[in-house]
């Protein structure tokens, strides 16, 4: 996991995502937590190839814990060229069949 320009982190995207399914146990387990904030998570895909895995990761965890299925989700690619911007680095088709296959709930930011 990184961010342009890093490509690579010490934090695996199954690492990163247990962390937020343990976060989350914690805040449901604080008083009032659930009334003082709401948490969502957005999945930045920077690179086509890993997409259909974490999709997959991203659904067998849903199916296994409640608390990360009840988490607004959106799953972000750069599918589309903007004024002046440089070529998509996804296929359009491929990105959106892929994330409503997997996890057909989440919100797609394009």
């Amino acid at each position: 996991m990184g961010h342009p320009p890093e490509i690579s982190s010490n934090l695996s995207f199954e690492n990163f995502i247990n962390e937020i399914i343990n976060k989350i146990i914690n805040v449901e387990n604080e008083e009032n937590s659930q009334k003082s904030r709401k948490i969502g998570l957005k999945v930045d895909f920077k690179h086509e190839c890993i997409v259909k895995q974490c999709l997959m990761f991203l659904s067998k965890v849903s199916e296994s814990s409640h608390a990360f299925a009840a988490l607004p989700l959106w799953l972000n690619a750069d599918i589309l060229q903007g004024p002046g911007g440089p070529e998509p680095a996804f296929d359009s088709h491929v990105f959106i069949e892929a994330c409503v296959d997997h996890l057909p709930d989440a919100t797609l930011s394009l």
